[in-house]
C-alpha cells in the first residue's frame, strides 16, 4: 500500500493527512509522487500510531517498497 492509498482509504485530503503527520501538504504531495523520501522517525511513528501499522508496513510505505518485495524508483531525498 502507498501513502496515497492509505490516505484515500481513510477519507483524508492531503491537507488533513499532512496536519495529522505534522508536515506540509506540499511534503505529502511530493512523497506521493515519489519526489521525496521521508527520513524522520517521527513521521514513521505517527503512521504506526494513527493507522495501526507495524514498523515494517510503515517503513515499506514510506520508502516505496512494493508488495512484491521489490523497490520502486524514487527520487533522491531532499
Amino acid at each position: 500500500m502507498t501513502i496515497r492509498a492509505l490516505r484515500e482509504k481513510n477519507g483524508l485530503t492531503q491537507e488533513q493527512f499532512a496536519a495529522e503527520m505534522d508536515v506540509s501538504r506540499i511534503t505529502i504531495a511530493r512523497i506521493e509522487r515519489g519526489e521525496r523520501l521521508v527520513a524522520k522517525t517521527s513521521f514513521i511513528c505517527r503512521l504506526m500510531d494513527r493507522f495501526g501499522l507495524t514498523l515494517q508496513e510503515a517503513w515499506d510505505m514510506v520508502y516505496n517498497v512494493d508488495d512484491g518485495g521489490g523497490k520502486r524508483e524514487a527520487a533522491d531525498a531532499e
